[in-house]
């Protein structure tokens, strides 16, 4: 809850940071309905957590009662837990379209020639949006870095509810995993539309710079006086007019490029983090629903889901990192047995519990599954400089593993 508000009262600081151009107003378009998304999530995974928390209390409260009930001695019945109250979180900011800022002397040339509108975003807040959703993500990742510790408590309790309080554990682990790798992704977008903006002003400044040497020498030439403020018809002289032309024309290829950079920021982001966190939401919502007045149970339904069904052994992948080969090695334990659930991996022993609520090959791969993730993300945030077969290798297998603990 203390991330999710940060970060809200620090992004309100940064409305219109993406200009009000066509550029700016395209990404800001797909930047805002993803930060939607990724608030939405955000406050729905705080609801879960709460509401996690007094399922657990209220199933150890049952037990404790049950337990102090059956003694013969009898004794006092435990307190009654606490529950909390669940918080209502504020999921909207400003939006990153609008703003502007001051056009650059000798742009109003270039506007009455062409009509166009100066990229007027705003680099500074651009950069520093982006190092705040790196800091969400990073608190985010230290909030939720005892959930496997967790779960692993869990596991080692004996009662029928144990399976399912484990899964909704364990998924909501890997929903803050997919979750803080979705503010990742914000940041970056922020930060690559900020170079971008950068290096396009860079070359329009150029070709105001040589427009503007150019006019100042066709004026001396000419003998005569004219602000540089002024439109084309106080030029007077239609060479003159036909070089500024020109220079428009120029500038607006680094538009039209800057629009073209914009789009593609736009559809990855769309495509990462909006595509993904709507459906992570609904899902969320739809357990908030049930859990409202059902306690975890397993057992109830005539029988058990049928769970993930028999497949190829998978094929393991071979690398030259001898860390990762032992990951691999790890995740790929299972592939050859004839007792294997789906393909043998650890990524369908995961969506098996996940589906079933029940151990795969009598033991849980929910906790080995988040810790192999974290190992692998760690392996290449360390490895950028390594084999690039071994890196495509390891994003496959993190990828696998966090759709699996996603529930895909």
């Amino acid at each position: 809850m203390d991330v999710h508000g940060a970060l809200v009262r620090t992004l309100a600081g940064y409305g219109g940071m993406g200009g009000s151009d066509s550029a700016g107003v395209q990404w800001a378009a797909s930047y805002d309905e993803a930060v939607g998304a990724a608030l939405e999530t955000s406050s729905k995974l705080v609801s879960q957590s709460a509401r996690i928390r007094d399922l657990l209390a209220a199933g150890a409260y049952n037990h404790a009662s049950g337990e102090a009930g059956s003694r013969p001695s009898g004794g006092e019945p435990p307190a009654p837990p606490v529950l909390g109250m669940e918080p209502c979180l504020v999921s909207t900011v400003p939006s990153a379209a609008g703003g502007g800022g001051d056009e650059p002397f000798g742009w109003s040339l270039i506007k009455s020639t062409a009509g166009l509108i100066w990229p007027n975003g705003h680099q500074d807040q651009l950069r520093a949006a982006k190092t705040v959703w790196y800091a969400a993500a990073e608190s985010l990742d230290t909030a939720t870095s005892s959930i496997p510790g967790a779960v692993g408590l869990l596991e080692n309790q004996m009662s029928p509810e144990i399976p399912a309080a484990v899964a909704t554990c364990s998924q909501a682990s890997g929903d803050f995993i997919e979750l803080s790798a979705s503010f990742r992704e914000l940041g970056d977008a922020c930060g690559e539309y900020a170079q971008h903006l950068d290096d396009a002003h860079s070359e329009i400044l150029d070709e105001l710079s040589k427009m503007l040497a150019e006019t100042a020498a066709w004026e001396a030439a000419m003998g005569v006086l004219i602000p540089f403020t002024g439109g084309l018809s106080e030029l007077g002289h239609g060479g003159l007019a036909a070089r500024i032309g020109v220079y428009a024309a120029r500038i607006g290829r680094v538009i039209t490029r800057l629009a073209g950079a914009a789009a593609k920021i736009a559809l990855r982001v769309t495509s990462t983090v909006t595509g993904k966190l709507r459906p992570l939401a609904a899902r969320i919502g739809q357990w908030l629903e049930k859990a409202k007045t059902k306690l975890w149970r397993s057992g109830e339904e005539a029988g058990p889901p049928p769970g993930v069904g028999p497949k190829p052994p998978a094929v393991k992948p071979e690398v030259k990192d001898p860390k990762l080969q032992n990951l691999i090695n790890n995740l790929y334990k299972g592939a050859n047995s004839p007792d294997r659930v789906g393909d043998g991996t650890t990524a369908d022993a995961v969506r098996n519990e996940l589906q079933t609520l029940q151990m795969t090959g009598g033991r849980w791969h929910l906790t080995k599954a988040m810790e192999t993730q974290r190992s692998l993300a760690n392996w290449l945030t360390n490895k950028a400089n390594t084999d690039p077969a071994d890196r495509a290798v390891a994003i496959q297998e993190l990828k696998n593993l966090m759709d699996a603990l996603a529930g895909r």
